[in-house]
């Protein structure tokens, strides 16, 4: 009996198509791995700034949404956006005014007091008792600033003035994959939502 050696080509193009399957098989389910972790990573930290805004309001009895203070307190150069530092996301004409708002970096407010507010004291009420992000946030997972519209911060537990002038919703936002924040700046309070790929944590 003779013995043969080798592959043919026939066997060895069937090889070559089978590895091939398998390599792109594993190649997508590894970029959906990464994809996945990403977001996940993303909704984390926008959840976390959510909070350390809270924590920061529980402390100080305001919000951080002036670029000055008065004796320790909010002062009168209002904010529209707190940003991460990182670049700045593109925005489409509906969402333009996320990028086009005076900004501050959130890191001056809520992982050092830059903006010099009242410290706490044992002996008195309230105080920044940061940092209420113990490192500074940076970039998402595609490499965009997470945002505040922080514009729209307030107090009250209602969803409009009486007047009929429906509050803003804020959102800490991040752009998503494809880098384009989508969601409007002003959404009333009773309808908002996010729009396209971006993600988001409800302040308000």
């Amino acid at each position: 009996m003779v013995r043969r050696e080798g592959f043919t080509l026939v066997e060895v193009t069937v090889l070559i198509a089978v590895v091939g399957l398998l390599a792109s098989l594993f190649a997508g389910a590894a970029q959906g791995l990464l994809e996945q972790s990403r977001t996940i990573r993303s909704r984390q930290d926008v959840e976390r700034i959510g909070h350390a805004i809270a924590d920061f309001y529980s402390d100080n009895g305001f919000f951080p949404r002036t670029e000055d203070t008065r004796e320790g307190r909010p002062g009168d150069v209002k904010l529209g956006t707190l940003i991460s530092d990182a670049p700045l996301a593109q925005t489409t004409s509906s969402s333009a005014w996320w990028a086009a708002s005076r900004s501050d970096l959130m890191s001056s407010h809520l992982t050092r007091n830059d903006r010099r507010y009242r410290a706490s004291s044992p002996i008195g009420p309230g105080g920044w008792k940061g940092p209420y992000l113990p490192t500074v946030v940076k970039e998402d997972a595609w490499g965009h600033a997470y945002m505040v519209n922080v514009f729209y911060l307030d107090p009250r537990d209602i969803v409009q003035e009486l007047d009929g002038t429906r509050l803003g919703a804020v959102y800490v936002l991040s752009a998503g994959p494809n880098g384009i924040v989508e969601t409007p700046y002003y959404q009333p309070r009773d309808a908002a939502q996010l729009y396209g790929d971006d993600i988001g944590f409800r302040v308000q």
